[in-house]
């Protein structure tokens, strides 16, 4: 399967890498992917998509940026950390 990203998808991608969470780009994408599994498992999904604020791709990569200049390169949720509370 050959999946076009956009440039910010591949920005995130490899903020991800640089940060040393991930090795390569099959492991970002095989840990967005769980977490998406195990949100569309317990039936998350639909229930938090449409009560979350959206962002666009560009807005969550400045947030990512501003968290990558306080230390923490990669939110918790891309290295497939759970938040505290969350189920």
């Amino acid at each position: 399967m050959v999946i076009d990203l956009e440039p910010e998808q591949q920005h995130v991608i490899e903020l991800a890498i640089q940060s040393g969470a991930f090795r390569d780009s099959k492991e970002v994408i095989a840990a967005a992917l769980s977490i998406l599994a195990e949100d569309i498992e317990d039936g998350a999904v639909s229930e938090s998509r449409s009560q979350e604020t959206r962002f666009t791709l560009a807005e969550w990569k400045r947030n990512c940026a501003r968290s990558a200049n306080l230390g923490d390169r990669i939110p918790g949720d891309l290295r497939g950390e759970r938040q505290e509370g969350a189920e």
